[in-house]
């Protein structure tokens, strides 16, 4: 996903995003192990993704704080 995708997601929706990213981070790990993988890339835009999603996360709770 890109940034500006996620920045007009509310927290339900970016939590949801999380739980997919990562599991789709498991899969693509699992395809490695066995081989089946031949873009590697795909873990590291897998991790860039959850980051974004981790820091607009923090964004949303941080704003709800105020």
């Amino acid at each position: 996903m890109k940034w500006i995708d996620i920045k007009n997601l509310n927290e339900v929706e970016v939590q949801k995003a999380l739980k997919d990213a990562r599991s789709e981070l498991v899969d693509l790990k699992f395809k490695i192990a066995s081989g089946s993988l031949k873009q590697v890339r795909e873990i590291r835009k897998s991790k860039k993704s959850i980051a974004h999603l981790l820091t607009r996360l923090s964004q949303i709770t941080k704003e709800q704080k105020k």
